[in-house]
C-alpha cells in the first residue's frame, strides 16, 4: 500500500511565485497538460466512502488511480494506488461497461519544479493551473521530509500556508452546486 502525503496551496500571484523559485535556484522539470476524469457509479457509492477514482490522459499516456479516504493529517494523507494503462478511451469505455460514469471533469496545466532547500533534497513543487478554479501549488512529501521545512519552503516562496484538503475535483464540483 501507497501513502500520498500532500500540500496543497491556492496561488495568489504566479508571477512572483515564478520568480521566487527562480531565485531560490529551483529548475523547471516538466510541461504538461492533464485531463482528468473522476469516476463513480450513479448512486455515488465511492465518494460516499470518501474513495476516488481518476483517469488521468497526459499527452499520449494514460494513468488510473484509487484514491483511499483521507486520513486525519494537517496535509492531504491517504492511500494511492495507480498504474499506467494503454489507452483513456478504452478504460474509460471499459469502466462504462461495468456500470461506471464521468462525474466530472478536471483540466489543468501542471508545470513540475524541482529545488534543493535546506533539508529538502530534490523536493518537487507542482505549479497547476486549474481551469474554473485558478492557480495552486502541490508538494508530495516523501517520507524523509518534514512539514515544517515544507512550511518553510512555501513561505520563502510568497504562498500563504492554508493547507487545501480537497482535490480539485470536490473544489469544482462545489462551485457548481452555487
Amino acid at each position: 500500500m501507497t501513502m500520498e502525503r500532500e500540500v496543497k496551496l491556492k496561488v495568489d500571484d504566479m508571477a512572483g511565485l515564478l520568480e521566487r523559485l527562480t531565485a531560490l535556484g529551483a529548475s523547471h522539470a516538466g510541461h504538461r497538460m492533464q485531463i482528468d476524469r473522476y469516476l463513480d457509479m450513479e448512486d455515488g457509492i465511492l465518494s460516499n466512502r470518501g474513495d476516488t477514482l481518476r483517469v488521468r490522459q497526459e499527452g499520449d499516456s494514460c494513468f488510473i488511480t484509487f484514491k483511499g479516504k483521507q486520513l486525519n493529517d494537517e496535509l492531504k494523507l491517504r492511500e494511492e494506488l495507480e498504474t499506467q494503462v494503454g489507452s483513456c478511451e478504452t478504460m474509460l469505455e471499459i469502466m462504462k461497461r461495468i456500470g461506471f460514469i464521468t462525474k466530472i471533469t478536471v483540466k489543468k496545466v501542471r508545470d513540475s519544479y524541482k529545488i534543493n532547500y535546506s533539508k529538502l533534497k530534490d523536493a518537487v513543487i507542482e505549479v497547476d493551473q486549474v481551469d474554473g478554479l485558478g492557480d495552486f501549488i502541490e508538494i508530495e512529501l516523501r517520507d524523509n521530509m518534514e512539514v515544517q521545512e515544507v512550511r518553510e519552503l512555501v513561505e520563502r516562496l510568497g504562498v500563504k500556508w492554508l493547507p487545501i484538503k480537497e482535490g480539485y475535483a470536490d473544489m469544482l464540483a462545489a462551485l457548481r452546486k452555487h
